[in-house]
């Protein structure tokens, strides 16, 4: 585990909230590095 990719962990946690981007919000605390993730997400 790299604390300089801390995203992809977020990513992971994610990908099973894909359907409830508030339940997504609290792992992906990162999304603001996420943009491709971000705009699947419609943040």
């Amino acid at each position: 585990m790299s604390w300089a990719f801390p995203h992809e962990l977020d990513t992971q946690l994610c990908e099973p909230y894909e359907l409830d981007t508030r339940l997504c919000a609290r792992p992906c605390r990162f999304r603001n590095l996420l943009s491709k993730h971000a705009k699947k997400h419609n943040f």
